[in-house]
């Protein structure tokens, strides 16, 4: 008899950033190659008042 396996619990991956557009960028793509299932998380990118280009 096969297992049933249950789905994989829905989780959230904060990111704080502040003034730092190059590392957001490498975090963000490091997250989406995760081979967790993508309808199983959300990402939020947190924002702390940047002067540059990172929001």
């Amino acid at each position: 008899m096969p297992v049933e396996i249950p789905s994989p619990p829905s989780v959230s991956v904060i990111i704080p950033v502040w003034n730092s557009p190059s590392l957001i960028e490498k975090c963000l793509t490091a997250v989406l190659a995760q081979s967790y299932p993508q309808d199983s998380y959300e990402v939020l990118v947190v924002d702390n008042g940047s002067s540059d280009n990172t929001a």
